[in-house]
């Protein structure tokens, strides 16, 4: 019995000291939903059965569904949504639809792009150009095929701004995952 608490100590001082959720390794220590991690605010979209997690300090907002998440020096914006359509085809089709409803002016760069995502969850990712407040900015578009109804996320910001922020938005497209 005291080998098994050794253990569960050892696993404890391992997560706390590597920044790691204790509650992705230990299933009897789940951390309730929405709580703070290290890694960010787990966001659960249910009418798609995926979660997101949002960097620690972003704005967070949810308005009928459509979660909207900002960066603290406001220069980038992600707006993720189960979509309307139940098919994945459907919704990659509508894409462009639903990136006109927060970027005007919005040309596609080229056609869409696979990927796959973790949880082996297929993708298709679109990027291009328009306008935001009058300024010019990049926006990208990910239609995730999901357990239930596909899951958008589109991300927008001025060019130089969307660079900057390339490592938080790879970290919040590879955190993608089913609930």
């Amino acid at each position: 019995m005291m080998k098994g608490r050794r253990k569960k100590l050892v696993l404890i001082a391992v997560c706390a000291l590597s920044s790691i959720s204790c509650s992705r390794l230990t299933a009897h220590n789940q951390r309730p939903p929405g709580l703070p991690t290290p890694e960010g605010v787990p966001v659960g979209v249910n009418e798609s059965g995926l979660k997101l997690t949002i960097p620690p300090g972003w704005k967070l907002t949810n308005e009928k569904g459509k979660y909207r998440t900002i960066t603290p020096d406001n220069a980038l914006t992600v707006v993720f949504f189960a979509s309307s359509f139940d098919q994945f085809s459907d919704a990659s089709f509508h894409s462009g639809d639903e990136v006109a409803r927060f970027v005007h002016k919005a040309k596609l760069s080229g056609p869409g792009e696979p990927v796959v995502l973790r949880d082996k969850l297929n993708a298709i990712r679109e990027t291009g150009t328009g306008e935001v407040a009058g300024k010019t900015v990049m926006w990208s578009s990910l239609i995730v095929a999901a357990p239930k109804k596909p899951l958008q996320v589109i991300l927008f910001a001025e060019e130089n701004q969307f660079k900057s922020h390339v490592s938080d938005l790879g970290r919040i497209i590879m955190a993608i995952e089913k609930q």
